[in-house]
């Protein structure tokens, strides 16, 4: 601490000076060495405001209180739902309204509508008559309340539900209540049949009686000739209407046969228009109705010509003069017949009327009786269940608003956002329950808060400082945090003064009263755990230099305790109060930390203004929020440089910091599944083309490969001997490139193991390919392992023609009969479908092939629409032979490439050689056919570079060919132990050759 201290820093120090050392804030050696800028002084922290977390850590806190209301809540409602929520059960029945022949006479001009049908069956009778026959008996109140009756929209159905308290009460209550409702019903329809008979058609019945009384009075009435004249009238007709039935009956015959004849006819006539609706005249179906309707017409004819005449009527004889008409007698006779018909009718109403009275047909029935299988439960426990669950949630939003009331009216400052909000000072610290911490974890406390203290009051880490404690009222452990702060500045290498200031006399009554916070030891070796401990006189101020000779001596103590009486703290003291401290300031790694009184006592005041930092320390639920913000204030007007607030007995954490750590914990986690996930995918997508050379991709230029030994086929002797002539001369390369291990190179792979007549005469027969198929296998876009993409279709799939042993399957629209299903087209490429016949098929599209159908078919069908769906396509075929594993002709039944056809004749044949498995297949002399014409094909960079540019799509008639390998062998000669061949293998380097034949 060699930094200049000016004395007459204070109160009235410039409001332009740096608060903390009063050096002018532009001074660079003040800002803190960490990077961060100089905190806000005389307690002017950021605004702050209360956000949700706050009112998240009040509730956590009181959890206890939250939980014993919800519990409290969900049983009360509990006990009320179980006491009024009744299990209920609900049975259904459904009755049907009808109506029997012969109620007519029952009938009104206003038929019954369904909802007052309905009403009739709650009829207070019917309810009556069945709640008597329940044991117990049931009111009609009660039981009209447990039934509902709802007709279906548009139906003579009726929906009966009754509701019981039992599943078997509900069901025996409703059986009970449909049978009493039709015979109820019955009864009702009986009540108006006799209503009928006996008041109104007996009353028409009698006045009909009374009426043919007075005529037949009138007819007696007549001159005996008149009577007479009329009743041989009557007869004179009657014998002319039997002869005419006679006649009728003679000649009814002819008529009879003509009548069958003709409806025949219209039978046939109308079988033909529906067939010419549906086919042609062509069809025989239409040609043989038609030969119906003409045979029936030529019979119809034929009766017509062989009919007999009626025979004739016999004559009527003439009227003689007494036979007269009269109009008086005319008309008695006519009210006398009309009279006794309409007797006759309600003569038979009346004794109809009178059986549905005895025996009542009823006008509804049981249509669905109730069973315990359709009962419907009202979810009791369900019910329940969410009324507890409701009830819950009103007691903890009541527990809430109570928490929310209490907090809101308790002025005690218990969090860090309380202290923010107050005291408008930014938390620097913050220190939980002492008696639950661990020594290790005491001390690792002590050791973050003063690093945290140092870097934000220090310009250096190295740098000593000066820093009061104060707090608004006494026990709310300033002494504890000195002490602990001491030891931890001390473990640093610091040298550490603290100083404890009591209050005056005047001030002593009130600070005993509160009890300490903590344990603090009472002598000083024990609060700071050290015997040489020091704790000097009450004259230090006086003669400072004594503590300076003390700090700086050879054998000084870490620690020094300078215990200060409750002095009256007038002008001349503090004068050497500020001496003192400007005298200590000068030595090096000095950290004075002072104990102030609480802001309440005047020397706190006289005290703290001649110290450049101070910490206001707040205990939780011990200090008011009034309190705090009077005497902070007070602390500010004395130019008081506030450096910040610490918190005492911190309860928990804060659920913002658990949820930050959380957030942290779940977002590494995600993005290291993501990046996981990531990684696989590329590896996936990698997997094929691991191996495969840089300029796959994206070719890159041609480099020269190094020189390589070329075995030999041990086939050709002329060959062997070459290829010794070779190895022999190989065997004077130099041992810097024999240490290179250049691969061996198979002759196969050049091409030089044949002669130069062969190669050219090869050269010769191949023929290239067209552009267009040329240009699709150099393009570099069109590398794919199949065919996925329809942008990727060759010709022939774009137009995809059928050919024999296609098997499809056709019908009609709208014709169900007319399906025919896996019709295969013949070896001729033709195909029979119902009328049409020896239909050509090969060559066709299925949209081709089903013109022609329809075209076929129209000249037997009226507009014929067919629908042909593919089966199986077995008439494109491709073929595999050479070194395949399963040689043989393939369905080319979906789109293939050359990849994916090797792998379906189930790859290469390949064999052991020096245990190693090796292909047999040539790729240099395979080749693949194509319209009879080589294709350039170069099977050497597809299945050895993975170059997918020579993947090409198979089409119909491709012939591919691998050609089978000789044994490739490598020959040592020379100075090696065991002379001779060596398989070769792909990659394999000279001394693996050497190695193998005895090095």
């Amino acid at each position: 601490m060699n930094d200049e201290f000016n004395p007459q820093d204070g109160p009235l120090r410039k409001r332009d000076e740096d608060p903390i050392m009063g050096h002018p804030p532009d001074e660079p050696y003040l800002r803190p060495a960490n990077g961060h800028h100089h905190h806000r002084t005389n307690g002017h922290a950021p605004k702050s405001r209360v956000d949700i977390w706050a009112v998240i850590d009040l509730l956590l806190r009181r959890w206890h209180l939250l939980a014993l209301c919800t519990i409290v809540g969900a049983g009360g409602f509990f006990t009320l739902g179980a006491r009024y929520v009744a299990a209920k059960f609900t049975a259904t029945a459904k009755l049907i309204r009808y109506e029997t022949p012969g109620t007519a006479l029952l009938k009104t001009e206003t038929p019954i509508a369904p909802d007052t049908f309905a009403a009739m069956l709650r009829a207070p009778d019917l309810l009556r008559r069945v709640g008597e026959k329940l044991n117990p008996p049931v009111g009609e109140d009660r039981l009209g309340k447990a039934i509902k009756i709802e007709p279906e929209p548009d139906s003579d159905i009726l929906n009966v539900t009754l509701v019981g308290r039992t599943a078997e009460e509900a069901v025996g209550v409703l059986d009970l209540y449909s049978r009493e409702a039709v015979q109820y019903m019955s009864e009702w329809q009986a009540a108006q049949a006799g209503k009928m008979a006996n008041d109104y058609l007996k009353a028409q019945v009698e006045q009909m009686d009374a009426d043919l009384t007075v005529l037949e009075r009138q007819f007696r009435g007549l001159p005996p000739a008149e009577r007479k004249s009329m009743t041989n009238s009557i007869n004179a007709v009657s014998t002319n209407l039997n002869a005419l039935n006679s006649h009728l009956a003679a000649s009814s015959g002819p008529n009879l046969m003509q009548a069958k004849l003709e409806e025949n006819l219209m039978t046939a006539i109308t079988r033909l228009n529906e067939l010419s609706a549906k086919w042609t005249t062509n069809h025989p179906e239409v040609k043989n109705a038609q030969a119906d309707v003409d045979n029936l017409q030529a019979q119809i004819a034929a009766a017509a010509t062989n009919r007999q005449p009626f025979l004739a009527l016999g004559k009527i004889a003439p009227m003689s003069a007494a036979n007269v008409f009269n109009p008086d007698r005319e008309i008695v006779q006519i009210k006398l017949r009309s009279l006794e018909d309409g007797r006759l009718q309600l003569a038979g109403r009346q004794r109809e009327a009178e059986q549905f009275a005895k025996d009542p047909p009823g006008v509804v029935r049981v249509l669905a009786p109730p069973s315990l299988k359709a009962v419907k439960q009202n979810y009791r426990d369900l019910k329940i269940g969410f009324l507890s669950a409701f009830g819950g949630l009103l007691g903890l939003g009541g527990s809430i608003l109570l928490v929310l009331l209490v907090e809101f009216t308790d002025s005690r400052l218990k969090t860090t956002d309380d202290i923010t909000r107050v005291t408008k000072l930014p938390v620097l610290a913050t220190l939980g329950d002492l008696q639950r911490m661990t020594p290790a974890a005491r001390a690792q406390w002590a050791f973050r808060a003063w690093t945290m203290l140092q870097g934000r009051l220090s310009p250096t880490a190295n740098h000593g400082l000066i820093c009061g404690i104060t707090s608004a009222n006494p026990g709310e452990g300033r002494s504890t945090w000195v002490s602990l702060l001491a030891q931890a500045a001390s473990l640093t290498g610091f040298r550490v003064l603290t100083i404890a200031t009591q209050p005056s006399p005047t001030h002593l009554e009130g600070e005993l009263e509160d009890a300490p916070d903590g344990p603090p030891p009472d002598d000083p070796e024990q609060l700071f755990g050290g015997d040489g401990s020091l704790a000097l006189a009450t004259n230090v101020l006086s003669s400072p230099a004594q503590i300076t000779d003390r700090l700086m001596s050879p054998d000084a103590q870490p620690v020094v305790h300078i215990p200060l009486p409750g002095w009256v703290w007038n002008l001349e003291r503090r004068k050497q109060w500020r001496d003192a401290l400007s005298h200590w300031r000068k030595v090096d790694n000095l950290v004075i930390l002072v104990e102030l009184p609480p802001a309440g006592v005047t020397e706190a005041v006289l005290l703290g203004c001649n110290l450049p930092n101070m910490v206001w320390l707040t205990d939780s639920c011990s200090s008011r929020a009034s309190d705090t913000r009077a005497r902070l204030e007070t602390l500010r007007d004395a130019r008081c440089n506030l450096v910040g607030a610490v918190l005492n007995h911190e309860t928990a954490p804060t659920v913002r910091r658990r949820l930050s750590r959380w957030i942290e914990c779940v977002a590494f986690l995600a993005c290291l599944g993501l990046s996981s996930a990531i990684a696989a995918q590329q590896n996936t997508n990698a997997a094929g083309f691991a191996e495969l050379p840089p300029g796959f991709l994206y070719p890159s230029p041609p480099i020269n490969p190094p020189a390589k030994i070329k075995p030999v086929v041990s086939s050709s002797s002329s060959s062997s001997s070459s290829s010794s002539k070779s190895v022999a001369s190989s065997a004077q390369i130099s041992p810097g490139q024999a240490q290179e291990q250049q691969p061996l190179a198979p002759t196969g792979a050049a091409d030089s193991s044949r002669p130069p007549s062969d190669s050219a005469a090869s050269a010769d027969e191949a023929v290239r390919t067209p552009d267009r198929a040329d240009e699709a296998v150099r393009t570099p876009g069109r590398r794919y392992f199949s065919v996925v993409d329809p942008a990727q279709r060759a010709e022939w799939q774009k137009h995809l023609t059928l050919g024999p042993g296609d098997v499809l399957t056709i019908g009609l629209f709208g014709e169900v009969d007319s399906l025919r299903a896996d019709m295969a087209i013949a070896p001729d490429g033709r195909i029979n479908y119902l009328e049409a016949t020896n239909i050509v098929a090969t060559g066709l599209s299925i949209d081709e092939l089903r013109t022609e159908l329809d075209k076929a078919l129209s000249n037997w069908r009226r507009n014929p629409r067919t629908m042909i769906t593919p089966v199986a396509f077995h008439s494109k075929r491709y073929y595999m032979l050479g070194a395949v594993m399963a040689k043989g002709v393939y369905t080319l039944d979906r789109p293939l490439t050359v990849l994916e056809a090797v792998a379906r004749a189930k790859g290469m044949e390949n064999g052991l050689i020096d245990r190693n498995v090796v292909d047999l297949a040539d790729y240099s002399h395979s080749f693949l056919a194509r319209g009879g014409k080589r294709y350039s094909l170069n099977f050497d960079k597809l299945f050895g570079q993975g170059d997918l540019a020579q993947n090409l799509p198979i089409e119909p008639g491709d012939y591919i060919y691998f050609a089978t390998g000789n044994v490739q062998e490598v020959y040592v000669v020379g100075e090696v132990r065991l002379p001779g061949s060596v398989p070769f293998v792909p990659n394999m380097t000279i001394i693996q050759a050497i190695t193998a034949r005895g090095g």
